[in-house]
């Protein structure tokens, strides 16, 4: 019983992922969110962790769209290989 909740947990989790990583990426689902999502993601590419220690600085349209794609991925595995 244990194992269906949190293989069903998984897929859930995964699902959510693939659709916040597709928000992130293009505005097929909103475009007002997608817009705000743009907006938010400059001022974090501003705070990028490794910002200072690696001397770069990020443009937020690569940071937003990077995160996305992992999201994206990350969601598939855990969406098509719960265990």
């Amino acid at each position: 019983m244990a194992s269906m909740v949190l293989k069903s947990l998984s897929v859930l989790l995964g699902i959510f992922f693939i659709f916040v990583g597709i928000m992130k990426l293009t505005s097929q689902v909103s475009k007002d969110l997608h817009k705000d999502l743009r907006k938010e993601y400059v001022k974090y590419a501003k705070v990028f962790p490794f910002a200072d220690l690696l001397d770069i600085k990020v443009p937020s349209k690569w940071y937003r769209r990077a995160v996305g794609t992992l999201e994206i991925i990350c969601g598939l595995a855990m969406a098509f290989v719960p265990s």
